[in-house]
């Protein structure tokens, strides 16, 4: 990715500063006088100066093409749509809401979605402070004589993806590799990484074993986290990534100190409904042990059933081909508030 100081190399010299861009009838009242005055419309011209100069640097890059960086400062939104709004080198470039990630949830682009707007707002704010790539792509004027900076940061992603795919690649990421993946936004079901260049949305149950009741305790915006890559596809550039394999690594050296009818607690992450051989149907219920280690329990359907996110008290009974144990319900916990 192109640096910073590469993108934007250009400044408005101070003898190219508009005429008339220090308002003389902006000063506040009478009392300024004197070196007030003259220090007042100093302080206006430079800021003016400085103003200018960022546009020109920002109409520069856009002529280069040119990938820059900045940080997320807030979120604003009008009666049509929600935006970022990135500062870089002191001027504010907004990113619309179809511009931020490459793949954003289905019911925020419908136009049909009860206070769309809303809801696009409150979901952009979960990457405020985030430090993105993104193109500049207009430059429209307002009434009060600003310019308002339009970027795009799905332009930029292919910028960053040239790093990993195509001829010129340093490095091109394969199946079993194990990468570090940004995280972008967090929501209830799934969390958005940004992994070599491409924007990857995974639901919670193929990102980990283990039970997470809010993702935002779990995953920090901007953090950097381990995933091994299963699958990659190029043209588009596609890649599908998780924790699971790494937490499987780590239980196998656990799972070997744990005895046949030892007991565990450990908390219930999914649950399925299923029916054996002989027409009996079970619950098969999915665990991230205390110990750190994923294993499964079957239990007859009963009257109090096994909910997401139980406590259960179960004994082992043996370790299955894929390395999972598998257990076998005593007890739910009851947890006292």
């Amino acid at each position: 990715m192109p640096t910073q100081k590469d993108d934007v190399i250009h400044a408005v010299p101070e003898e190219d500063v508009p005429v008339g861009a220090v308002d003389t009838e902006a000063a506040p009242d009478a009392s300024y006088t004197g070196e007030n005055r003259d220090q007042y419309f100093a302080q206006q011209r430079d800021t003016r100066q400085v103003y200018y100069s960022n546009i020109a640097s920002l109409i520069t890059a856009a002529k280069e093409k040119a990938v820059l960086t900045g940080k997320i400062i807030r979120v604003e939104n009008d009666a049509e749509n929600a935006y970022w709004c990135v500062l870089f080198n002191d001027a504010f470039v907004r990113i619309p809401f179809e511009e931020t990630f490459a793949e954003l949830p289905q019911d925020l682009l419908n136009r049909e979605t009860p206070n769309l707007v809303q809801r696009r707002a409150r979901f952009l704010r979960k990457s405020l402070s985030l430090s993105i790539p993104f193109t500049i792509q207009q430059f429209s004027s307002l009434a009060d004589g600003t310019t308002m900076v339009i970027g795009s940061r799905k332009a930029a992603l292919p910028r960053v993806q040239s790093r990993y795919f195509g001829p010129n690649a340093v490095h091109h990421p394969a199946v079993g590799d194990i990468v570090a993946a940004t995280v972008l936004s967090v929501g209830f079901h799934s969390a958005w990484f940004n992994i070599c260049g491409v924007d990857v949305r995974i639901p919670i149950h193929e990102l980990t074993h283990r039970y997470i009741d809010n993702m935002e305790q779990i995953y920090a915006i901007g953090e950097s986290v381990q995933m091994q890559i299963l699958d990659v596809t190029e043209n588009p550039n596609i890649i599908r990534a998780s924790q699971k394999p790494l937490e499987m690594e780590r239980a196998r050296t656990l799972t070997g100190k744990i005895a046949q009818g030892a007991y565990c607690v450990g908390t219930v992450t999914t649950i399925r409904l299923i029916t054996t051989d002989e027409g009996v149907s079970r619950y098969r219920a999915s665990l991230w042990l205390d110990e750190g280690i994923p294993a499964y329990a079957s239990t007859p359907i009963m009257r109090d059933p096994i909910c997401t996110g139980d406590r259960l008290l179960v004994t082992v009974n043996g370790v299955d081909a894929k390395g999972y144990l598998h257990c076998r319900p005593i007890r739910k916990i009851r947890t006292v508030v």
